[in-house]
């Protein structure tokens, strides 16, 4: 079998999330409550189920944890004081036009176990430092996950074992419509994560991402979105895209998108990654008109069957064992 290591990696990889995936839907379902508002294991501040999260969050100083167990309607949205953590596993819901369930614009704001959706925009408005891990974000307007950083030494976003679907709108495609979408992230990682079935791009780096610590998209699985699985676009990196297994995406069949796409970036490191059944091209490099000219951009070792590359015979694109 071609590139034998590599699809063993991925598909290894895909068992362990799927494994991952299904001990958090059962904790979701059964989510401990003894009546009190306090989520199992939870050392906290209890927010009673259907409680004001905003307004205990305003009222708490910096460094406080939330227990949430069981529902919240959200009509307006949550701005975190910083460093502050809210802890479920909960359901949130938006409702009356809410755009954004969680605005975040303090830093080091972390996010365990919650199943978001219904925002017209977005569940979470990221901030520099913020971490997301677990739970599932779902079923909104423009992307799960989002923010512009502007590459500030703030610190990037963790985004890890979470289930990211049904996000998005054809309206938005090409500007901000994904499952995940950050720009100028200053070394963020999205990890061991379940990406699929988004209007748009599954996972979007954009608009000068990358640090001295790299960007890292590792151990993922994507599969089904719309346009390309996983995107890094106008960024100087550098950036890892390793060991994830991206299958079925661009599913509009758009003649410039792929399975993995890198745009008008430099320090690009793409290896070890099953990319199968993705319409078009499998991995395609590519420079625009903005941005910076393709530099130092390595695809190697990926498993990629019999969908073809676009872009090795470009200057500063090095290509090696694909197969």
């Amino acid at each position: 079998m071609a590139n034998a290591p590599a699809r063993t990696v991925a598909v290894l990889v895909a068992g362990m999330l799927l494994i991952a995936t299904l001990a958090v839907a059962a904790n979701a379902v059964t989510d401990g409550s003894d009546g009190s508002g306090a989520s199992p294991g939870c050392d906290g501040v209890a927010i009673p189920s259907g409680g004001n999260i905003a307004q205990a969050s305003a009222s708490h100083p910096r460094g406080t944890t939330f227990c949430l167990s069981g529902r919240y309607e959200l009509a307006a949205p949550v701005e975190p004081v910083e460093g502050q953590t809210f802890r479920g596993p909960a359901t949130i819901v938006g409702v009356n036009g809410n755009d954004t369930g969680f605005f975040v614009t303090r830093r080091h704001v972390r996010f365990f176990d919650l199943d978001m959706s219904g925002f017209d925009e977005r569940a979470i408005r990221c901030m520099y430092g913020t971490r997301v891990v677990r739970g599932r974000y779902h079923h909104n307007g423009i992307n799960g996950i989002g923010c512009g950083l502007t590459r500030s030494a703030g610190g990037g976003v963790v985004i890890r074992r979470v289930e990211i679907d049904h996000n998005g709108s054809e309206a938005m495609i090409g500007r901000s419509s994904a499952a995940i979408k950050l720009a100028g992230s200053p070394g963020s990682k999205v990890l061991y994560s379940n990406v699929h079935d988004n209007v748009g791009n599954g996972i979007w780096f954009d608009v000068d991402s990358g640090s001295d610590q790299p960007d890292e998209i590792i151990g993922n699985v994507v599969t089904g979105n719309s346009m390309r699985g996983i995107f890094y676009e106008v960024s100087r990196g550098y950036v890892v895209i390793t060991d994830n297994v991206v299958t079925g995406n661009n599913t509009s069949s758009t003649p410039g998108a792929s399975g993995i796409g890198v745009s008008s970036s430099k320090n690009v490191t793409i290896e070890r990654n099953l990319v199968e059944g993705n319409l078009v091209w499998s991995i395609r490099a590519n420079d625009i008109d903005r941005g910076y000219d393709l530099q130092n951009v390595v695809i190697r070792d990926n498993d990629v069957a019999d969908t073809p590359l676009y872009g090795c015979d470009f200057t500063g694109v090095t290509c090696t064992n694909n197969e």
